[in-house]
């Protein structure tokens, strides 16, 4: 990707994509029309995205010269923020269903969904891997932040979903995307 960006155009045009040093820009075809949240694979080779659109409802995962659209296992549910372990092999995605938020992983080659924990409230949480791939950290948004101005309050979980800590509390973090 280089000197790409990628972004969602709210006019119902799908995802674009926009060299910084040509200026030029493509449109890829066959992506959902309210596209959010792209993220790179860590190869720059693949792009992942988590839409909640009707007919276009998943993560899918969309090959940079627009060739390939691929649904990978899903979630149902408002989905948001995916995020590539740092090996390219997993993508962790937020989903918000009926039975409230959780966070999930799917295998990027499509062989598995797995959920991996409960998360409490219903806004957007935003993840990162650890650089070992062993941990993965999230912030949630609080309203009971010093000085009453919210921001949030920073968790972690192993990357098997089967130990959670919880890292700053009262919302002492200005930040709601960890790294």
């Amino acid at each position: 990707h280089g000197s790409s960006i990628v972004y969602g155009d709210l006019m119902g045009q799908g995802l674009v994509l926009r060299d910084l040093d040509s200026g030029a820009v493509r449109r890829l075809k066959g992506t959902p029309s309210l596209s959010g949240s792209p993220a790179w694979s860590p190869d720059g080779k693949t792009i992942a995205l988590a839409s909640s659109e009707k007919q276009f409802e998943g993560i899918f995962l969309i090959a940079v010269d627009g060739t390939k659209v691929r649904r990978l296992p899903s979630p149902a549910g408002k989905l948001w923020s995916p995020t590539w372990s740092r090996d390219g092999s997993s993508i962790l995605v937020c989903a918000q269903g009926e039975a409230g938020a959780h966070m999930w992983r799917t295998e990027a080659d499509g062989s598995g969904l797995k959920k991996l924990l409960r998360l409490e409230g219903n806004t957007g949480i935003h993840t990162a891997w650890s650089p070992d791939g062993a941990w993965i950290v999230y912030a949630r948004p609080s309203l009971d932040g010093p000085s009453g101005l919210g921001g949030s309050s920073l968790y972690a979980a192993s990357a098997d979903g089967r130990r959670s800590l919880h890292v700053t509390g009262g919302g002492s973090v200005g930040d709601e995307y960890p790294s």
